[in-house]
């Protein structure tokens, strides 16, 4: 995962992005096919190797400024 959210920011740099404000909006990690492989063992044996690979989906979104909201005042007579 450092691994990925550091590529990531190393393409926003690139991109004109500001790094030190972004932060993880999204994640989401699914899972993908089987990949099912053979472990040659001794004596002719074969046992089964399964991998079990997963799809990253890594969402870094940029801080916003917080707008206070202009409060009116209302004199009721």
């Amino acid at each position: 995962m450092y691994q990925k959210k550091k590529r990531k920011t190393q393409n926003d740099t690139v991109k004109g992005l500001d790094v030190d404000s972004l932060f993880i909006s999204h994640i989401q990690v699914n899972q993908a096919h089987k990949q099912r492989r053979r472990t040659y063992r001794a004596h002719g044996r074969i046992n089964p190797y399964m991998s079990f690979p997963c799809h990253i989906e890594l969402i870094l979104s940029e801080k916003e400024e917080s707008v206070k909201k202009e409060v009116i005042h209302t004199c009721r007579m």
